[in-house]
């Protein structure tokens, strides 16, 4: 019998038993002369296929492609087999599916995977995955990923990099810069100093429009070229980028741009139409808005912790800026310096949105809607939307709502108001005051006493949120569960960040949840961030969150629940594949050796794996020689803000420690292609 009816009788008996298997096969004339590729995908069931693709031959042959499940076993088809064997009803992948089947196949894979299995195979493959060419992310790939799509960039419209190697080559020295000749969005994550200087260089030949830059590694303490410094030369250097219309900056926590002098912005920039930047304080701000006269939107993180120096003002202000968002942290822009702001740098712009967000105010003018009413009614009377959201500590608090919130009953007919109270880690009563829909990303809040689930207009009125964070709630397992439930439920439905911290639980609670609340499932939930909470939550969320892949927490937290004896069921953990793992509060050795150690067994198909740790603590390097070869899927592997390199009780230095990777791990040695980074306390490796 040949094997064509052997794999026929197999597909027929796994569809009478009605198992998840199916099977969309195809055979060509010729297909002993072109091989198969693999690629390991998992459908929505959890179950894992093999796509098998021809990728050589011509570029008008029919293709094969055999979707079957892991547990059978394929054996390969000739040409003689097809010929003598009876003929099958078959379904022609390339001829007879839709586009819509195709483009539901392709959520099964990664783009590296779609660009290796069916580009360049016909014209009609060519032609689907022509949007996918346009589009590129490279954030999490890794390098030998990286290479199957190399060959693809000319026809990129945006790209997406975050790692040394890709950068290298995609601006490498000898580029010829005609490459891209679509290119038009540049899209960095956490480059390095000396990244940034070679990206620069190449985009002042090259017509760019747009440029985002995200920084979330922390600057080195021990490196006097900052990022700060570094971004301030090139944005806003003497030197312009004149083709860039749209510049975004994010950085570490910590980190904020400033401006002191009208020196350190020495030229206008007259060609850039859209910025969001962070700023360190509120001259900063003055002085920026100076040299960006044809601005028309403007979004601006502002750490307000330094006195206003009222710095001279003489520039042109945006009359062109039709957009404000102004994102607050910090004590010192009250409400009459914001009136000023606006009435002296953007009064005489054609304002139609503006968005004010001021999470730690102290002003209670703020809180007066008889002041906000007149301020916007004479300042800007082209308004079309108004998006406002303060947060403030008040002591008596059911004695000074009612006033408030009547303030605002003009205001309400047009720009509806709603607000919160709630009591943070502080233990101080906060109200949070808000115009509806709320328009922000985020949303802090403690559910154990927040009006806000006791208002059902609120409801639908939280689509914009993107991250919630969970400060301070007390309750016991089944009440804190429901009502986060509930939340993501009714009103952030569109959330995919939750932040839980400060949370307390007694000591003897258990889940005791019907079985109905607990199938409820929520796929937009794929980050989390743990900061001292008690992890007998880990199970709930991870229930009610399939697709949970990103978990942020610290290190004390995995030893204190996942290490500790007995040990509890940590079998959810498989699903991550990417741990940040913040050991900052790691002050002994052992401790932090431990933990390093274990990481392979809790976390065993890792992706990426991000440390920061101690700089009182050094790294044994055989430990993390042990989770470089321990991690079977590892792409990326970070250490942070130390370094302290030991081996058999001697520091060694940057060299030693690259040097003793390329000798030692098993991982590397068997690799096509490795990045290594060891600079001014960062340790990064790239396979």
């Amino acid at each position: 019998m040949s094997n064509v009816s052997i794999l026929s009788r197999k597909i027929r008996r796994r569809d009478r038993t009605k198992t998840n298997s199916g099977a969309i096969t195809t055979f060509i004339t010729n297909c002993n002369k072109r091989r198969f590729d693999e690629i390991n995908s998992r459908n929505s069931s959890g179950i894992k296929r093999r796509a098998l693709s021809a990728t050589s031959g011509c570029e008008n042959q029919n293709c094969s492609i055999i979707f079957i499940n892991n547990r059978e076993r394929f054996k390969p088809i000739t040409t003689n087999d097809y010929i003598c064997g009876k003929p099958k009803s078959v379904t022609k992948f390339e001829k007879s599916l839709p586009n819509e089947i195709l483009f539901e196949i392709f959520k099964y894979l990664s783009q590296s995977d779609i660009f290796y299995a069916f580009l360049n195979l016909n014209q009609r493959f060519n032609q689907v995955l022509q949007p996918f060419t346009h589009h590129i992310d490279c954030s999490k790939l890794s390098i030998r990923q990286f290479e199957h799509i190399r060959n693809h960039l000319f026809n990129a419209k945006s790209l997406t990099l975050n790692n040394q190697y890709a950068i290298k080559q995609v601006f490498r020295i000898d580029l010829n810069l005609h490459r891209f000749p679509l290119l038009e969005c540049i899209s960095l994550i956490d480059p390095t100093i000396d990244e940034l200087n070679l990206i620069f260089s190449k985009l002042k030949h090259m017509s760019i429009r747009i440029l985002n830059i995200r920084i979330q590694r922390p600057s080195s303490s021990t490196n006097e070229i900052t990022y700060k410094s570094c971004l301030q030369h090139h944005l806003f250097g003497s030197t312009q980028i004149k083709t860039l219309e749209s510049i975004s900056v994010e950085m570490h926590n910590n980190d904020y741009l400033q401006f002191i002098e009208k020196t350190d912005i020495p030229t206008n920039y007259d060609y850039l139409k859209e910025l969001n930047i962070p700023l360190r304080s509120f001259d900063s701000l003055l002085l920026l808005l100076e040299h960006v006269p044809n601005l028309k939107k403007l979004c601006v993180k502002l750490f307000a912790d330094q006195t206003p120096l009222n710095v001279p003002l003489c520039g042109k202000p945006p009359i062109n800026l039709i957009d404000f968002e102004l994102d607050v942290t910090g004590n010192e822009l009250n409400f009459d310096r914001f009136v000023l702001l606006m009435t002296s740098r953007i009064r005489a712009a054609k304002l139609e949105r503006l968005a004010y967000f001021n999470r730690t105010t102290l002003d209670q003018n703020y809180f007066n809607g008889h002041r906000w009413e007149i301020f916007l009614e004479n300042s800007f009377p082209r308004l079309k939307q108004l998006q406002l959201c303060f947060d403030m500590p008040i002591d008596d608090i059911q004695l000074r709502i009612n006033p408030i919130l009547s303030s605002f009953s003009s205001f309400h007919i047009r720009w509806p108001i709603g607000h919160m109270i709630w009591r943070p880690h502080s233990n101080k009563t906060r109200l949070k005051l808000f115009t509806l829909p709320y328009a922000f990303d985020t949303l802090k809040l403690s559910t154990s006493n927040s009006r806000l689930f006791n208002n059902i207009i609120y409801e639908k009125n939280f689509k914009s949120v993107k991250k919630i964070v969970l400060d301070a709630t007390q309750g016991t397992i089944n009440e804190i569960s429901q009502q986060l439930i509930y939340l993501l439920k009714q009103y952030c439905s569109k959330t995919n960040i939750l932040q839980i911290q400060n949370i307390v639980l007694p000591i003897n609670d258990s889940l005791n949840i019907s079985s109905k609340t607990i199938n409820i499932t929520f796929h937009h939930l794929k980050h989390l961030i743990v900061n001292e909470c008690d992890g007998r939550l880990f199970p709930i969320i991870f229930s009610f969150a399939p697709r949970l892949t990103t978990l942020s927490v610290t290190g004390p937290l995995l030893l204190k629940y996942f290490l500790k004896i007995p040990s509890p069921n940590s079998s959810y953990l498989t699903r991550i594949k990417t741990l940040e793992l913040n050991c900052m509060q790691m002050d002994r050795q052992n401790r932090l050796n431990r933990l390093l150690n274990n990481l392979p067994i809790l976390f065993p198909y890792l992706e990426h794996l991000t440390i920061d740790i101690n700089p009182k603590l050094y790294v044994d390097l055989r430990i993390i020689k042990t989770i470089l070869d321990g991690f079977i899927k590892l792409i990326s592997l970070k250490i942070q803000r130390t370094s302290k390199y030991v081996l058999d009780k001697y520091t060694q230095d940057d060299r030693q420690v690259r040097n003793y990777f390329e000798i030692h791990s098993f991982r590397l040695n068997h690799s096509e292609t490795y990045e290594i980074i060891c600079k001014d306390s960062q340790l990064e490796i790239w396979l």
